[in-house]
Parts: C-alpha cells; structure tokens; sequence
C-alpha cells in the first residue's frame, strides 16, 4: 500500500519528528561499530592504557542500543498494528456496508410502492365484498318483500270472497267450502309466482355475483403477483442484513482480539524496557563501585611490570642466580598475563571475584 511504503520511509521519533533514512542508517553503522570495539578481546596493552572507563563506555553503549531499539521498535510496532487494524479487507466492509445501505434504500423505495397498490387492491376487495353481501342481503330482502306482497294480495282476496259469500246467504258451511278452494288455489298460485321470481332473481343475483367473484378473483390475483416478489424481496433483504450482521460481528471480533494483542505486546514492551532500564541503572552502579578496584589493577599492574622490567634489566650473575633471576621473571610475566587473561571477558563475568583475589594474593606475596 502507498500509505504503509510512505510509514516506512520515515519513522517517526519519541517526539512526533521524522528520522530520515540516511540518519538512521548512520546511527545502526554506530551502533554496530560500537558492538564490534566492545567485542574484541582486552590485550595486556589495552589493560596498562586504561584509565578505569571501559565499563561506563559498555554501560554508555548498552543505554544506546536500549535508546535506539525504543526508536526503532515502538513506532514499527505500532505501525504494525495500524496496519493490521486498518486492514483492505475492512474498507471493502465499509464499502459492502455503503451498498447495503443504497440497497435497502432503493428496495424500502419499491416497497413502499407496492405497498401503495396492496392497499388499493384491498380497499377494491373490500368493496367487491362488501356489494357480495349486499347482493346476498338483497336477494332476500326482495324475495321476503315479494312473499309479503303476494301474502296481502291472498289475504284481500279471501277477504272479499268472505264478504260476498256473506252477502249471498249462503249456508256456512258452503261459505267455507268456497273459501278453503279458493285459499289452496290462490295458495298456489302464491307459491308458483313467488318460486319464478325467486328463481329470476337468483339468476340476476347469480349473474352479479359472478362478476363480482370474478373480480374477486383478479385482486387476489394481482395482489399475490404483487405481495409474491415483496416477500421474496424481503426475505432477500433479511439474508444480507443477516450476513452483514454477521461480518460486522466477525469484524468486531478480529478489532476485539487486535486490540487485546496489541495491549499484551505493549505491556510486554514496557516491560523489557523497564527491565533493560533496571539492568542499566544496575550496570551504572556496578561500575561506580568498581572504578576504585580498576585504578588498584592497574596501579597492581603497573608494579608487576616495572618489577618485570627490573629483573630482566639487571646484571646476570652465577648459574644458580641467572637461573632464579629468569625464573622470577617468568613468573612475574606469568602474573600480568593471568592477570590481564582474568580481566577479560568472558572470564571475568562466569568467574566474578578471581581477579581480586589474584591481586590480593600478588600482594600478600609480594610482602
């Protein structure tokens, strides 16, 4: 990526400023040439020109190397984790998430109309219905207003046949006669015109109802082809709300478990640092307390020599004495080699408290 190529090229130091590449070459070229000196063995030499400072200049390099590797190693670091967290694959969520939103926008917009022609085909059922239950209501309201009508007109006409039949003198019992007949003919002729107007109004119910039915049947039909593609479409949408929440629940695990393994990798930096800072302000210690010890080894190494330079210098006399003389001297040369051989690394730090004791027993001897 431009932006992780351009994070490279400068590293930002503990003070929000920029360490160019040429800088920071220059400083690891010094870091590695002071390793390299610290590295190479103490020679007697080195050992009669020292003036006590070679263990500040280990410590000194030591704070250096701490300082640099802090430079170097924080910013990386955190650098690392700004990459890991702001990850492609999380941008092309954010993007998937923006075409979500557009999506169910633009569905919420056809929804929306075709909620508006459901609504339409509804009210138009409910009306069709609604004429259904009046035509159903109006078949019998007619038929019972025809029944009611043909009652009346049977009910006068034997109401006059009584009264004429009165008025003729005729016996009782001829009057009844009379007037069961013509009651069971007007009755039948009542029930034949009522059961043809029932049947002729059946046919124009059955004819409204028909049509009705069938509009009926139209709405449904258009309402199913209308409410079939809205539910497909919602349960479409339902699926990639599903799976979104399901990324965005995955995505939020990956920064939960990022961000709990750069808290652990932060701890566990500071907690080198403040142990290499506790090892520093230890070392810097050890070499304030031997400072005197490393003006007495060379002060102790400076008579070994000049000691060593006094018997070689002096006159050799018989057998016997030239062959203590150069005895002596070979241990006295055999004293600074131990000595300077102990005072090196790596003896000196796997035998801690040899070289002391060597020039304690240099001056015991000696006196």
């Amino acid at each position: 990526m431009d932006t992780e190529s351009t994070r490279n090229d400068s590293i930002p130091a503990g003070n929000g400023g920029m360490i160019s590449e040429d800088e920071r070459r220059e400083i690891l070229e010094e870091i590695e040439e002071s390793v390299r000196v610290k590295r190479e063995p103490l020679a007697p030499t080195s050992a009669r020109g020292s003036n006590g400072a070679a263990l500040p200049l280990a410590v000194n390099i030591g704070a250096l190397i701490l300082v640099a590797l802090t430079v170097f190693l924080v910013p990386g670091f955190y650098n690392i984790s700004e990459r890991r967290l702001v990850d492609p694959e999380m941008e092309t969520a954010g993007g998937a998430v923006e075409f979500f939103r557009a999506l169910r926008h633009e569905a919420d917009l056809e929804i929306q109309e075709q909620e508006q022609t459901i609504e339409t085909l509804q009210q138009q059922y409910v009306q069709v219905k609604a004429e259904r239950e009046a035509l159903r209501k109006d078949f019998d309201r007619q038929l019972q207003g025809r029944a009611d009508e043909l009652e009346t007109g049977l009910k006068a006409t034997l109401d006059a046949e009584r009264a004429r039949l009165a008025a003729s003198g005729q016996t009782e019992a001829a009057s009844q006669a009379r007037l069961a007949e013509l009651q069971a003919t007007l009755q039948a002729e009542r029930s034949r015109e009522l059961e043809a107007f029932s049947v002729r109004l059946q046919e124009e119910a059955d004819k409204r109802d028909k049509e009705l039915s069938d509009t009926q049947a139209r709405f449904n039909d258009e309402l199913r082809q209308r409410t079939e593609p809205l539910k497909a479409e919602i349960e479409r949408l339902s699926s990639i709300d599903a799976s979104q929440r399901l990324a965005s629940q995955d995505l939020a695990r990956r920064y939960e478990s990022l961000r709990r393994e750069s808290a652990a990798k932060q701890a566990e930096l500071i907690a080198e640092t403040e142990t290499l800072r506790l090892q520093l302000y230890e070392a810097k210690a050890i070499a304030k307390r031997l400072e005197p010890q490393q003006d007495a080894r060379r002060t102790l190494l400076e008579r070994l020599e000049i000691l060593a330079r006094s018997y070689a210098s002096a006159p050799i006399g018989s057998g016997h004495q030239a062959m203590e003389q150069a005895t002596m001297l070979m241990l006295l040369q055999a004293k600074v080699d131990t000595r300077a051989l102990l005072a090196a690394e790596p003896l000196r730090s796997s035998h801690p408290g040899l070289a002391e004791r060597l020039d304690e027993y240099f001056r015991n001897y000696e006196n």
